[in-house]
């Protein structure tokens, strides 16, 4: 079976994706694994991404793009799940 040079050239180039593919989700793993912290003090600066398993008290919620946040004194966070436990994660204000 003939191959034409630009069918080769696809077929390299899916198989490079596919290649780096797994070598894209171990290094996003680490980010995805880190342990739920303890509750940040009020007023204190968080790092977008931060995890927290509880809010700060006082917050509202905020919805934006049919995406509930949550406002902790100016830092705004979204609920996800960590294995089976919810869990909020630090995240820029909602357009």
């Amino acid at each position: 079976m003939v191959h034409s040079a630009d069918e080769q050239q696809e077929a390299a180039q899916q198989q490079q994706a596919a290649q780096q593919q797994p070598q894209q989700q171990q290094e996003a793993a680490p980010q995805q694994q880190q342990p739920a912290q303890q509750q940040p003090a009020a007023g204190q600066a968080v790092p977008e991404g931060t995890v927290v398993q509880k809010l700060p008290d006082g917050c509202s919620t905020q919805a934006a793009g049919g995406i509930e946040y949550y406002n902790c004194g100016g830092t705004y966070y979204r609920a996800a799940f960590q294995e089976n436990n919810l869990v909020y994660v630090s995240t820029p204000p909602p357009q």
